[in-house]
């Protein structure tokens, strides 16, 4: 991945705060830095949730992910996925650029059924 996880959920966390758009991560069960923790229960605007990921992936939007399974298993899911590395199934995703959040999110906001269809198609 062309950027660390720490970098990817601070850059979140900033644009979160700056634009007030409401984001939830689910941190990697090995991944709890405290460092990134912190960052994110200290804003307003990001929520860590818990619990079981599909569960999680039903009620969400969309995804923001580097390169993770957890992409894949949204896409079977329905949901549009914005990847922020290399990945297997980017050629389904938008492939987004960290200091570009914004059309990540509108990606997401403007997820067209046709669009769903082919990236299940895909993972199918």
């Amino acid at each position: 991945s062309p950027i660390t996880v720490k970098y990817f959920v601070e850059s979140i966390v900033n644009w979160a705060e700056t634009t007030q758009n409401h984001v939830v991560f689910k941190l990697h069960p090995c991944g709890r830095d405290p460092e990134i923790v912190n960052s994110v229960i200290q804003s307003r605007y990001v929520h860590l949730a818990e619990g079981n990921i599909h569960e999680l992936i039903k009620r969400a939007s969309g995804l923001f992910v580097i390169n993770s399974g957890t992409g894949f298993e949204a896409l079977v899911h329905g949901k549009p996925v914005a990847t922020f590395g290399d990945c297997d199934y980017n050629v389904v995703s938008h492939n987004a650029d960290i200091r570009r959040l914004d059309e990540a999110r509108n990606f997401i906001n403007s997820y067209k059924s046709e669009y769903r269809q082919i990236a299940y198609s895909y993972v199918m």
